[in-house]
Order: structure tokens, then C-alpha cells, then sequence
């Protein structure tokens, strides 16, 4: 009886895990995503004058997709913080964020 129940304790605890590690690595990669290059922008000046080039990167273009992973982050931690109800809330409140279509 014991077995069984230690076997059904872990379960829930290995999906939490899996579903953690899940949002932390797809917030970083949205945050490393955001620091990429995406376009170079060469301005020629006349001839005395310096070439400016510019490079832009997604931050540059969508400010908020970094905050967006950040709070990710954040409430994944506010699930590890949380047990019960208010983990099942939190969670809800995070799937419902994420659901949320980006129109910045």
C-alpha cells in the first residue's frame, strides 16, 4: 500500500517538474531570441560624412516580448511558491497569459 501511494505522490510532482523546466526553457529562448540580430540598416551619407549603420534586434522592434518572458519566469516561480488552489489558479492565470494573442 505504501508503494502504491509513494508511486502516485510522485507522479503529480514529476509533471510539475517537467511542465516547470518546459517554461523555463521556452522563456529563455525567448529571451535569447530577443537579443538576436534581425536587421542592419546601412544610411550613406555624402562624402565627408561617415556611413551610420544601425542594427535591430526584436527588443528594438516588440519591447515587450522580453517583459513577457520575464513574467513568464515569474509565475512559473509563483507556482513553485504556491500549493493547492492557489497553485491551481496561478497556473490557470499563466496558461490564460500565454493564450493571450500578441497584438503590441
Amino acid at each position: 500500500m505504501a508503494a502504491s501511494s509513494s508511486r502516485a505522490d510522485a507522479q503529480p510532482r514529476r509533471e510539475l517538474a517537467v511542465v516547470l523546466l518546459a517554461g523555463a526553457a521556452g522563456a529563455g529562448v525567448v529571451l535569447l531570441a530577443t537579443r538576436q540580430a534581425l536587421a542592419r540598416v546601412v544610411a550613406l551619407a555624402p562624402r565627408p560624412l561617415p556611413a551610420t549603420v544601425t542594427v535591430l534586434t526584436a527588443q528594438d522592434l516588440r519591447p515587450a516580448v522580453g517583459a513577457l518572458a520575464v513574467a513568464a519566469l515569474a509565475s512559473l516561480a509563483a507556482v513553485l511558491a504556491t500549493r493547492g488552489l492557489v497553485r491551481r489558479i496561478t497556473g490557470l492565470g499563466r496558461d490564460r497569459e500565454r493564450a493571450r494573442p500578441l497584438a503590441l
